[in-house]
């Protein structure tokens, strides 16, 4: 399960436990969605009045502006 939460992207277990924070761009997060196979977050962020979309591994190691 993906939400946002004071603007960054968390990923939690569906069964329950702890979420955890994977971006902290300091720059609010929209509609996090996964891929179809599930290994990657695709979102939105807003800097300024132009919005840009981010990925990143639903297991961390960085993200990246696309």
């Amino acid at each position: 399960m993906t939400f946002v939460a004071e603007d960054d992207v968390w990923v939690a277990p569906r069964a329950g436990g702890r979420a955890w924070r994977l971006s902290s761009l300091q720059l609010p997060a929209r509609n996090p969605r996964f891929s179809p196979d599930g290994q990657n977050l695709a979102w939105s962020v807003v800097q300024g009045s132009a919005p840009e979309a981010v990925t990143s591994a639903v297991d961390g190691g960085g993200f990246r502006r696309l």
